[in-house]
């Protein structure tokens, strides 16, 4: 029922509507244009013109007065009705007659029936015009506004004026043949708006919505000299007095209309008015020192570039001569330094687009001076301790250039910085969860995250990134800050033997905490680590220093941030630990042979065998190297003890690395281990006997799946049958018994695949020893094979206690 009266009620208003428009326009209800499509319903007839004619004006006043007073304003849609007239082409006398009746009754007096109607109605409906991208506005409508302005009949509310001025410039900027004439009325009636204290100046929204029209009208290039004199003489007059520049700073909505304004009046003005704009562009920003952020900066950027285009293709080039010298050459002590710096980001995408083409002369000035701005303001920034806000508008400065600029040092030192301190703040964010570790995270400090994660800044750390990787990459030699620095004066043969070990190890420590932000090799990154680890490796202090820094299994499995948050923690998940731990990973087989059996067992072998398991192949396989690194080392020293520690871990290691196959344990990273292992330990060694049975057994189980995945068990025979050059001779004939005895339990299939295996290997081998034990086995096996009747021969309990050596049971 509710639903049939609220059609009801739109088909009754869609009639009334309709009708009211054609009172006014003398059209059928279905061109009644989107008032029309604004209520759906079927056509109605026309009750107020039968016979099709049009109306007299005075019929007219009086059936929309009447409509206006007794319906639409009754029910709270009179005012939408006149927004709706006024972005149409009605006729001004009747429009100026109903906007007359809509401000009286919609913005401050009462309906004729109830109190509750004296909301502002109209001001609510014209304000949903306020939208640039869907209105236009014609020249009748634009008369009809600058009538309303002008009329002394009608006193306007102060918030209607930023509305209208709105519109005004919609007009103005979409027109392509403005009337000159119209314009002339328009400046005339808000230059006496303004000289005679009937608007309120101190509200910031009219005086942008002020700037923004009158720069738009003095933008037109046919208006007369006097007319342009006077649109540009009241935008000083608003702009100049110290309090409205203490306002714009409260309301930041109005900074992109203030600057679009002043964009369109550069663009017109000459000599001393264009100089005067500029003074005004870059000194306001020191009464909003609490106001400004990175968007004002960005505002400038593009509005610099739009002006400069603008100037080039009008042939203005004197008026570049004088940008150049106001800004750049002869800068104004009070112009704000972020607002100089974003100019001349903006003057530098305007060089770097024309570059190409050649360009006149004064584009190279234009260029050079831009460019040496960016250097003065890096300097600078490169001598303070912080570089806050100037250095974030530095670094989207470079990023947003628009093409090549010249590369050095303190340059790259700000982008670094700004890398470091601004882009990625973790030092700060960390300096306030350390403050009391033991704490909940608080919801204050979550919202300063996410706001810093949705910032300008934030967003444009790939950009940011890029650019100082090109600047890097295209830099002198004595511009590489850190890397070719330290190499060169921190790890030369001045520097004492002591020193230079205890810059090496801190290096590495360092570069390990920052390699998940690594994500290309240069080679002065490279050339440092390698250095470093030539320090490193030659003292056995020197590498127990190194590996005493890696976190312990404790803190590498339960983190003390996520203790305080009550959440789980998956040591797996934790990207940046897992990157520094890599490093790790990486750089201790360097120096393996000086760090003693003890370090490594306490502060290397178990946080090796955790990373084992990680999912990510890149880890896990360099932890299996690690090993076989471990297996390969103590040559020299230590033997007994290390011999020792290398038997006790190979069964750990097999255990941990099978129950991870197929899934995280990387076959290579497996092969590379059992490789070391059957080469490096003692001949006879128990620890020899598992890893094989191990694998036997581990092949056993996959060879269940054989006719589903069988890529898995195809892999660990291969290895089996590799092994059969490798292990020693003692070991040999248990290998051939437990290979020969999976083999004739495969299918038909997989045996023709290890006999081929077998054949293979053993026409390649040089052992003049183990070749002549092979070629017996591999004839047996190929007879059992061909026969069927290996599993009634050999044993296939694999696993049976029978078929391990009392050696391998201890």
């Amino acid at each position: 029922m509710r639903t049939f009266q609220n059609r009801s009620f739109f088909s009754v208003l869609h009639v009334l509507a309709a009708a009211l428009i054609n009172c006014i326009f003398g059209l059928p209800a279905n061109q009644g244009g989107d008032l029309a499509i604004a209520f759906e319903g079927d056509e109605p007839n026309d009750p107020f013109n039968t016979n099709g004619q049009r109306l007299g004006l005075i019929s007219q006043f009086q059936i929309c007065q009447t409509l206006l007073e007794s319906f639409f304003w009754k029910n709270g849609f009179g005012g939408k009705v006149v927004a709706a007239l006024v972005a149409t082409a009605a006729p001004n006398m009747l429009l100026l007659h109903l906007l007359k009746l809509s401000f009286k009754r919609g913005l401050g007096l009462e309906t004729p029936s109830e109190k509750d109607h004296s909301n502002p109605i109209t001001f609510q409906y014209l304000k949903s015009l306020n939208s640039q991208a869907s209105v236009y506005v014609a020249e009748p409508q634009a008369k009809l506004i600058i009538s309303i302005l002008s009329s002394n009949d009608l006193s306007l509310p102060h918030d209607s004026y930023p509305l209208l001025f709105r519109l005004l410039y919609i007009w103005i900027r979409k027109s392509t043949k403005p009337s000159l004439e119209l314009i002339d009325s328009a400046v005339s009636v808000i230059f006496h708006t303004f000289s005679q204290g009937l608007i309120d100046k101190r509200s910031i929204h009219l005086v942008s919505e002020s700037v923004l029209l009158l720069g738009a009208f003095s933008a037109v290039a046919t208006m007369a000299e006097s007319t342009k004199k006077i649109c540009l003489e009241l935008i000083f007059r608003l702009l100049e007095e110290e309090e409205e520049c203490k306002m714009i700073g409260l309301v930041r909505e109005c900074f992109p209309r203030i600057l679009a304004g002043i964009g369109y009046a550069l663009s017109s003005s000459r000599n001393t008015h264009f100089v005067k704009l500029l003074n005004y562009l870059f000194g306001i920003w020191g009464n909003l020192e609490g106001a400004r952020d990175i968007s004002h900066g960005l505002m400038i950027l593009h509005l610099i570039e739009w002006l400069l285009f603008g100037i080039i293709d009008s042939r203005s080039l004197d008026k570049i001569e004088d940008f150049i010298s106001e800004i750049f050459e002869n800068s104004n002590t009070n112009y704000a330094s972020f607002a100089v710096l974003m100019a001349a980001a903006g003057a530098l995408r305007v060089s770097n687009s024309l570059a190409h083409n050649g360009g006149p002369l004064v584009i190279s000035r234009l260029r050079f001076s831009a460019d040496s701005v960016l250097e003065a303001v890096a300097i600078d920034l490169t001598s303070r301790t912080e570089g806050g806000f100037l250095l974030q508008c530095f670094s989207l400065a470079i990023a947003r250039c628009g093409g090549p600029i010249s590369s050095r040092g303190p340059r790259l030192i700000c982008l670094a910085s700004a890398l470091l301190s601004e882009i990625f703040p973790l030092k700060r964010f960390y300096a306030t969860v350390l403050q009391n570790p033991l704490r909940n995270f608080r919801e204050t400090e979550h919202n300063e995250v996410k706001k810093h994660h949705d910032s300008i800044i934030f967003k444009e750390a790939g950009a940011v990134t890029g650019a100082f990787c090109s600047l890097y990459s295209c830099g002198k030699e004595e511009d590489k800050f850190f890397a070719l620095a330290v190499t060169k004066e921190r790890l030369s043969s001045n520097v004492s033997r002591e020193r230079q070990i205890d810059v090496s190890v801190k290096i590495l420590v360092s570069f390990s905490c920052i390699e998940f932000f690594r994500r290309v090799r240069l080679p002065e990154y490279m050339d440092t680590i390698q250095a470093a680890v030539v320090s490193v490796q030659e003292n056995e202090f020197a590498c127990l220093s190194f590996v005493e820094s890696i976190p312990s299994y404790g803190e590498l499995t339960r983190s003390q941030e996520f203790s305080s948050l009550q959440k789980k923690y998956m040591w797996t998940e934790d990207e940046v630990q897992t990157a520094r731990i890599l490093f790790y990973l990486r750089v201790i087989p360097t120096s393996i042979e000086r760090l003693s059996t003890t370090a490594f067992r306490t502060m290397v072998a178990s946080t090796m065998f955790l990373y084992m398991g990680h999912p990510n192949v890149k880890v896990a396989r360099a932890s299996h190297s690690l090993f076989a690194s471990f297996l390969s080392s103590g040559k020299n020293y230590d033997q007994d003890e290390r011999a020792s520690l290398k038997e006790q871990l190979v069964y750990y290691y097999m255990m941990r690395s099978l129950e991870a196959y197929p899934g995280n344990t990387p076959f290579d990273g497996l092969v590379s281990g059992v490789i070391a292992l059957v080469r490096q330990l003692p001949a006879g060694s128990p620890s020899v006997y598992y890893c094989i049975h191990g694998l036997v057994n581990k092949a056993s189980d996959l060879m269940i799946n054989w006719h589903g995945d069988s890529e898995p068990c195809k892999k660990v025979f291969e290895l089996l049958v590799r092994l059969l050059s490798l292990v020693d001779i003692q070991v040999l004939s248990e290998l051939m018994k437990l290979l020969a005895g999976l083999t004739i339990r495969l299918p038909k299939d997989g045996q023709n695949i290890v006999l081929d295996d077998l054949y293979a290997l053993v026409a390649e081998l040089d052992d003049v020893t183990r070749k002549p034990a092979l070629v017996s086995w591999l004839t047996s096996l190929s007879y059992l094979c061909s026969q069927g009747l290996g599993g009634s021969l050999i044993s296939t309990d694999v696993r049976s206690e029978e078929n391990i050596p009392i050696t391998a049971r201890l």
